[in-house]
């Protein structure tokens, strides 16, 4: 068996996690711990975000980065769809 990955919050993705509903903030957590299991789940962006991944839960994005050989997963942004991208 693999060992899990290890996931890290940013500062900024932690206060962007408080501020939404809690009812929400739960699901977001669950998909992010899953993460630990398989972080390449995630859709991989284009373009000028080409190193980044994000994730869906409802109208929320989850983005975050792989860094492969420390096995770290770097939860950068949440956020709803519309606003998400201009965080980055």
């Amino acid at each position: 068996m693999l060992k899990k990955w290890k996931i890290k919050l940013h500062r900024k993705a932690k206060h962007e996690l408080e501020r939404i509903h809690p009812t929400w903030r739960e699901r977001i957590i669950s998909k992010i711990k899953k993460l630990a299991d398989d972080p390449f789940v995630g859709e991989k962006l284009l373009g000028e975000w080409q190193n980044f991944r994000k994730l869906r839960v409802g109208d929320y994005r989850i983005v975050y980065t792989v860094e492969k050989d420390i096995r770290i997963v770097a939860v950068l942004h949440i956020g709803k769809r519309g606003d998400i991208y201009k965080k980055i």
